[in-house]
């Protein structure tokens, strides 16, 4: 019965393969997908309506919540933000 096993477990795939279109980096493999709980319509709708508010903010506003997603401090923030050369 080992023999059958191993056989079988040839073509098998690891969960932590990236689902295919997808680079390891994204965080999206076959056991994230397969795991998933959220509602997928739900998370696309949101995420829509996201961004249709965000094209709409001024780019200052923009940048200031594009760096607070890459988990700057305020006080960064707050010098970025004010630099008129990094606005924009």
């Amino acid at each position: 019965m080992a023999q059958t096993n191993r056989k079988m477990n040839r073509n098998a795939e690891s969960l932590d393969t990236p689902l295919a279109g997808y680079e390891l980096e994204d965080d999206i493999t076959i056991g994230t997908t397969l795991m998933s709980r959220d509602n997928v319509e739900d998370e696309v709708l949101t995420k829509v309506h996201f961004q249709n508010e965000f094209d709409k903010l001024a780019p200052r506003n923009k940048k200031i919540i594009t760096l607070k997603q890459k988990g700057l401090t305020q006080r960064q923030i707050a010098k970025s933000a004010w630099n008129h050369s990094s606005v924009g």
